[in-house]
């Protein structure tokens, strides 16, 4: 499928390993949109160059050799977490809510370093708009005063300390991002890629965060393992959270339904994603199989 649309596996076009067909034409002058990446026009159709994949997004990317990692099934017969999520004990979790739910995350982080309970944290849980925050506050090595802004006093806010400029993390959900929206429409930017692209540019990149090809790792014990596994990975970005923060770290998503296909309330199964293991552990279904009907 590309693009929720099913194509034809034309064996020299789009090889299941490594399919090049993007979804996309050519304009009248034989060009493709630029954000495809590295293409060719074939018959009116935009096809990736070879040594280039395509995604679901119709993207082409450098075709890269297979990564080797731990699998590592959790379920009601095998119920027991990969070590570095086994036995936490205190927990601290991060709601959703856009920009709003960014902002109060970053009053609870700076309230909990301010009376070091931040040491007391086992794992740092988010979703959405909570993890604007905990993502960068997680993986930056900036001091935390500069990522969450100075501890204030409530009796002691006045006009003029409010309109001081907040933390790294607050200054971003303070960010006008018209002209950069702008941009991406006139740039003919992915649609898919414009939101990810902006908070890019306002929040990761002031942070040295911001290259989006960076991988995780929750040590720097596990980097090396998985740098030995994977020697391809050597010259890889990756973003190692400091000592200092909870010992795990949990990103919520959802996997809604496979393009094409229509969600419901009894298909969404959760995704988890961190530093170490990401995936859906309890996954929901009977026996691990879940039926999707297709679009209308």
């Amino acid at each position: 499928a590309i693009g929720g649309k099913c194509v034809l596996n034309v064996p020299d076009q789009n090889l299941l390993t490594c399919p090049q067909r993007t979804g996309g034409t050519c304009s009248w002058f034989g060009y493709c949109y630029q954000y495809r990446g590295p293409t060719r026009c074939v018959d009116g159709e935009c096809l990736c160059q070879p040594g280039f994949c395509s995604d679901d997004d119709g993207k082409c990317h450098k075709k890269m050799p297979d990564v080797h990692a731990d699998v590592v099934p959790i379920n009601d017969e095998s119920n027991k977490f990969p070590p570095r999520q086994e036995d936490l004990k205190t927990a601290v979790a991060l709601s959703g809510g856009s920009t709003r739910a960014m902002v109060a995350a970053i009053g609870a982080l700076r309230g909990m370093e301010d009376l070091s309970l931040i040491s007391h944290v086992d794992l740092l849980v988010s979703v959405s708009g909570g993890t604007w925050t905990a993502g960068p506050y997680m993986f930056s090595h900036m001091s935390e005063e500069s990522l969450l802004g100075a501890t204030t006093v409530p009796s002691q806010l006045s006009l003029p300390e409010l309109t001081k400029r907040p933390g790294a993390i607050g200054d971003a959900a303070t960010h006008d991002i018209t002209g950069l929206l702008k941009h991406a429409f006139f740039n003919h930017d992915d649609p898919h890629s414009i939101w990810v692209n902006t908070f890019n540019e306002i929040l990761l990149k002031p942070l040295a965060l911001g290259n989006t090809s960076k991988y995780m790792a929750s040590d720097e014990g596990s980097l090396q393992r998985i740098l030995r596994n994977n020697p391809h990975l050597q010259r890889e970005d990756f973003v190692v959270p400091p000592i200092d923060r909870p010992r795990a770290f949990v990103m919520l998503g959802v996997l809604l339904a496979p393009l094409g296909h229509e969600s419901e309330d009894n298909t969404v199964v959760s995704l988890q994603m961190s530093p170490d293991f990401s995936g859906s552990p309890f996954y929901s279904g009977g026996h691990g199989h879940i039926n999707y009907d297709e679009e209308s």
